[in-house]
């Protein structure tokens, strides 16, 4: 196996095989981590090679956290880790995990962080890359809880997807007057959302007005902003990344908390499944599959969705700080590996702690702690 840290040589390639894998996203292309300022991050983005062939690639960046060097796997997107082709084996799988901690520790660094992406965005379902790293050692540090409507349904159908109070809530949004229209004022949408997380999380957007404004830009028909008006008045809105051929991840979502009675997110939530399948029709973005669930982590899916819109639900869990890894030998110190992860069951209290070890005739066994390592803000 061969490790290729990225150069710009590199970029049509790296392109074409995160649009051509099982699980890439618009997050892994270099044309969304382009939307940074060039000295935000230093990057450090890998290609896996077996036998000359790319059978993976990994977006990170070289960054110091708590005194340690980090390969974090990426601070500037929703989705980090590997990506990979729909033919990955399970031993290509540990291969490339092995080559990753190889690399790291030939590269010096103390510490691995990444946030897979949830498995309802591979095109073929498999587990392998978590087993693999759960093997080598890797600790599961954050869980969250993404909810999962799968669509296969006519318009006339929609309705039935969700539950009888919502409904009323739509039916009370269109008597009241309520519309939903696709949209390009960001600027109004952005003040609808400042004051939202404000108001409620005491916290500000992952994203600038002006980054919101670069990435439609790059990505001007996979990022779309819908807004629920009222008598042409914005009061409610959404923005929908369309990640890959069969997953739209419904993002930011806000309302006007002097319109709240009007229930403008619930006909705006009843409405992506109506427009969904028409975006999701062309050729580029699959087909459309239908029932509505919610996935925990480590879960054995109970549809095999073709297309699917995925909100995630966050929350900031924070676990307890790394201590040092064990020694693999006097002179070389295996990194701290740390795997952020995919949703919990939304009823766990803290996060889960999986901590892995080699087997005990390897001569760098360790067991990590779990440490809280992990951005998951979407930007």
């Amino acid at each position: 196996m061969e490790v290729v840290q990225y150069e710009k040589k590199y970029q049509d390639k790296w392109e074409e095989f995160v649009n051509d894998s099982s699980n890439g996203t618009i997050f892994h292309t270099r044309r969304f981590l382009s939307y940074h300022a060039a000295d935000k991050f230093r990057d450090n983005s890998l290609l896996f090679f077996d036998e000359k062939k790319l059978i993976a690639v990994f977006p990170a960046i070289d960054i110091k956290r708590d005194g340690l060097r980090v390969l974090w796997s990426h601070m500037g997107a929703s989705y980090g880790g590997f990506v990979h082709s729909e033919s990955l084996s399970i031993k290509q799988s540990f291969d490339i995990t092995q080559s990753l901690i190889d690399h790291s520790l030939k590269e010096k660094f103390e510490r691995i962080v990444l946030t897979n992406v949830p498995f309802v965005y591979q095109k073929r379902y498999n587990q392998y890359i978590d087993f693999a790293l759960v093997k080598n050692g890797f600790n599961y540090l954050k869980r969250e809880v993404t909810s999962v409507i799968t669509l296969n349904v006519t318009e006339d159908n929609v309705m039935k997807l969700i539950k009888p109070e919502s409904r009323t809530s739509v039916r009370k949004a269109e008597k009241l007057g309520v519309v939903i229209r696709k949209s390009n004022d960001f600027e109004e949408y952005y003040g609808i959302l400042k004051s939202n997380l404000a108001m409620r999380h005491n916290v500000q957007p992952a994203h600038t007005l002006d980054e919101l404004y670069r990435l439609k830009e790059l990505f001007p028909h996979k990022i779309q902003l819908f807004g629920a008006y009222l008598k042409n008045k914005m009061i409610a809105g959404i923005i929908n990344f369309y990640c890959n051929d069969k997953t739209v991840l419904v993002f930011y979502i806000s309302h006007n908390q002097e319109f709240q009675q009007y229930r403008a997110v619930n006909l705006l939530f009843c409405s992506r499944p109506k427009a969904a399948p028409a975006r999701m029709a062309r050729p580029q973005d699959g087909r459309c599959q239908k029932r509505h669930n919610r996935y925990p982590a480590n879960s054995a899916a109970a549809v095999s969705p073709k297309s699917v819109v995925a909100r995630r639900m966050c929350a900031n869990m924070l676990g307890s700080k790394a201590s040092s890894a064990s020694a693999s030998s006097p002179t070389q110190r295996r990194p701290d590996i740390s795997h952020a992860q995919r949703p919990a069951t939304a009823s766990s209290s803290s996060p889960r702690k999986m901590v892995g070890s080699r087997p005990k005739n390897s001569t760098r066994r360790t067991s990590l702690p779990i440490s809280h390592m992990n951005n998951s803000d979407g930007r």
